[in-house]
């Protein structure tokens, strides 16, 4: 799954054995398309400011 670390960020730790990244956002909304969930996937670059909308549906 993607991250904003960018790249330049070291992770250490037991949870680093266990996730590894793989594959990309097109992954996460074909995925996400399939189990019929209507998410935006974003995909920020470095320094830039993003604005969403929270809102939730019952």
């Amino acid at each position: 799954m993607p991250t904003a670390a960018g790249g330049d960020i070291t992770f250490e730790g037991l949870l680093m054995s266990v996730l590894k990244a793989e594959g990309g956002a097109e992954g996460v909304r074909s995925l996400l398309a399939q189990k019929q969930l209507s998410t935006q996937v974003l995909e920020p670059e470095a320094w830039q400011s993003i604005r969403g909308k929270l809102g939730v549906s019952v």
